[in-house]
């Protein structure tokens, strides 16, 4: 499982998923989700092979080595 730009607090807002969350659960368990989403990983490699990342991160991130050196992620 790879984070995308929707698990961000600003798309979760955006996209209704905090407001469901407080409808049908409470500001505690948003909070637990988007800690969840802040602890993705961003990319992986599979069978030393393929680079996987979301359509949302730079198509200038080719590599873990680049992810690294070119992303902040907290």
């Amino acid at each position: 499982m790879l984070r995308g730009n929707h698990e961000s607090r600003k798309m979760t807002e955006h996209f209704t998923f905090r407001e469901e969350c407080l409808q049908k659960y409470d500001e505690e368990t948003y909070d637990l989700f988007t800690d969840l989403f802040d602890n993705l990983p961003l990319a992986g490699v599979v069978a030393n092979k393929y680079f996987a990342v979301h359509g949302g991160i730079s198509p200038d991130i080719t590599s873990m080595a680049a992810l690294d050196a070119g992303v902040n992620r907290f």
